[in-house]
C-alpha cells in the first residue's frame, strides 16, 4: 500500500499519526543510503558500540531464536500461543531485544554513547506546521509525572506487550517486558512499582489519585445527556462521539471533559494520539450542532451524525464487489437485516455488520464505509477509513445480478 497509496490522511505536518509504515522505510532508506543491509548496519553501528549483546535484527519471523520468548494468550480452555508469525513488519518489528538491553540503550542516550547530536534528536519535540509543539519526539514520548521528566514508549504485538522508560531527573530507567496478552493494562504498572521501590528511600512517593478536574467555578453545565452521540466534521466528514456519564462529558479517545460555561467544554488532558495534543474547546449552538475551536483559534463546526432508517430495497443497493487499487483487495457488500455486511478479501466467517449513522454512511467500530455517488445518484465506490488509514478508495466493479471479476 505504501507503494501504490494515491491519497495521504492529512498534509504532511499538519498533524501526527502514530505510523507503523515510517518504520518499515526507514530500515530500506539506511540500506539504500549506506549500501550495507540494515540488520549489519544497526549490528555495527548501534548495537556492539552500545553493548547490546542480546538484540538482533532478524526479519524472518520463523527464525529460531535462542531463549526466545513465546507469546500467550489466556482463553476459557487455558493457554494458547499468540504470535504473529507470518507478519513481515520489516523495520516495524524485527528487532528482537531483552528488558536489559533495553536499559543499556536508555543508558547510551544519556551518556551519549552515540553521539549528542543522536540524543539530542530522539528527544526533540515534534512541531506541527502552524507550530504546536507535541508530546512526542522521534520514536519516544515525552511526558512528566510525579517523579519529573520522563522518556517512554510502549508497544504490543499479538500477545507480547513492553514498555522502556527514562526518568530523566533520576538517572533512571526501567524496561519491561511481557509475553502474555492479558497484562496489556498492567504494563505500566508494573513498570509503576518497580520505580516506586528503588525510589522509596529517596523520598519520592506516588500522591494519592487526585480527583477528578472541576468545572469552572459556578458553572452548572447544560443537561450533557443531550449532548452525547456521533458528530461528523462538516468538512471532512470524519466523526468523533461524545458521551455522558457521571455527570460528565467525554470525547471517545480524548477522554474527560470540564464546562467552561453552560455550553463550552474543554478538553481535560491533551494527548498526542488524539487530535494531535490540541487543547481543543466545544461550544455547543444547539444540541445538534458545536464548533471544535483549536488551541490556535481556528473553527472547525460538526453537527450530528443522522442515521437513516433504510428499506430493503434500498439497502441492496449498495450491495456488490468493490476493488481498492492500493490495497490490491476487494471488500463485498451486501444487504443485512438491519444494515450491511461487509467480507474482505473473502474472508470465510469474517462478515461485519455495518450500521448506518449518516447519510450514505455506515459504521462497524472505529470502521467506517462512506459511499460515493455520480452525477446521476448512482454509488460507484466507497471510501473506507478505520483508526491507522483514511478514505482508501474503493471502486464498484460488479454488483450481485453479475459475475464478480477476477
Amino acid at each position: 500500500m505504501i507503494l501504490r497509496q494515491r491519497g495521504l490522511n492529512f498534509v504532511p505536518g499538519t498533524e501526527w499519526s502514530y505510523s507503523n509504515s515510517g518504520y518499515v522505510l526507514l530500515p530500506e532508506i539506511v540500506t539504500r543510503v549506506s549500501g550495507v543491509k540494515f540488520a549489519e548496519f544497526l549490528r555495527t553501528r548501534v548495537l556492539e558500540p552500545v553493548g547490546m549483546k542480546t538484540s538482533a535484527y532478524i526479519d524472518d519471523n520463523l527464525y529460531v531464536i535462542k531463549n526466545r520468548a513465546l507469546a500467550y494468550d489466556k482463553v476459557p480452555a487455558g493457554w494458547r500461543m499468540d504470535m504473529r508469525l507470518g507478519d513481515d513488519r520489516g523495520g516495524a518489528g524485527a528487532l528482537y531485544t531483552t528488558a536489559s538491553d533495553l536499559v543499556l540503550w536508555y543508558d547510551a542516550l544519556a551518556s551519549g554513547k552515540l553521539g549528542t547530536f543522536v540524543t539530542g534528536k530522539l528527544q526533540e519535540p515534534a512541531t506541527l506546521s502552524n507550530g504546536r509543539k507535541l508530546t512526542y519526539a522521534r520514536g519516544l514520548s515525552l511526558e512528566s509525572n510525579y517523579a519529573g521528566r520522563m522518556l517512554l514508549h510502549g508497544g504490543g504485538a499479538a500477545g507480547y506487550r513492553s514498555i522502556a522508560a527514562r526518568f530523566l531527573d533520576q538517572n533512571f530507567s526501567i524496561a519491561v517486558l511481557c509475553n502474555a496478552g492479558e497484562v496489556s493494562d498492567a504494563r505500566d504498572d508494573y513498570a509503576g512499582y518497580i520505580f516506586d521501590l528503588f525510589m522509596a528511600d529517596k523520598g519520592l512517593r506516588r500522591p494519592a489519585s487526585p480527583p477528578p478536574p472541576a468545572n469552572a467555578a459556578g458553572v452548572e453545565p447544560a443537561d450533557i445527556t443531550s449532548k452525547a452521540g456521533l458528530f461528523v466534521n462538516e468538512q471532512t466528514g470524519q466523526s468523533v462521539r461524545l458521551a455522558a456519564g457521571n455527570g460528565r462529558l467525554s470525547i471517545g479517545g480524548g477522554g474527560p471533559m470540564v464546562a467552561l460555561a453552560r455550553d463550552r467544554f474543554r478538553i481535560v488532558r491533551p494527548t498526542t494520539n488524539f487530535m494531535s495534543n490540541d487543547a481543543f474547546e466545544l461550544h455547543f449552538l444547539s444540541n445538534d450542532q458545536f464548533e471544535w475551536t483549536s488551541m490556535e483559534g481556528a473553527v472547525t463546526r460538526y453537527r450530528r451524525a443522522q442515521p437513516a432508517k433504510l428499506t430493503a430495497e434500498e439497502l441492496a443497493t449498495f450491495a456488490g464487489r468493490y476493488e481498492s487499487d492500493d490495497l490490491r483487495a476487494v471488500l463485498d457488500i451486501t444487504a443485512g437485516k438491519d444494515g450491511l455486511v461487509g467480507r474482505l478479501n473473502e474472508s470465510p466467517g469474517q462478515a461485519l455488520p455495518f450500521a448506518s449513522v449518516d447519510p450514505d454512511t455506515f459504521q462497524f467500530g472505529p470502521l467506517t464505509l462512506r459511499f460515493r455517488r455520480d452525477a446521476a445518484g448512482n454509488i460507484v465506490s466507497l471510501d473506507f477509513t478505520n483508526p491507522v488509514i483514511r478514505n482508501v478508495r474503493f471502486t464498484l466493479i460488479s454488483r450481485p445480478s453479475t459475475p464478480p471479476r477476477g
